[in-house]
């Protein structure tokens, strides 16, 4: 199964976006969509994103993903 996450952020500058995992940054997730093609039980956890600018930061929480194999 493929999961897919979504943020939207406006401001000037633009913001920047981290997707962290569990409260660790995810290396290379930095868009405003988080993809996992193929996810496995190595993703499950709560999944948040930081998005930046010089305006300051938010923490959008959270998604918690499950993964059952039946």
């Amino acid at each position: 199964s493929k999961l897919a996450l979504s943020i939207t952020a406006d401001g000037l500058p633009p913001p920047t976006y981290q997707w962290k995992l569990n409260g660790v940054d995810i290396a290379g997730a930095s868009r405003r969509e988080f993809v996992v093609p193929s996810v496995n039980a190595s993703h499950m956890g709560t999944y948040t994103c930081e998005v930046s600018n010089m305006a300051g930061r938010a923490v959008w929480e959270e998604a918690v993903v499950a993964v059952g194999f039946f």
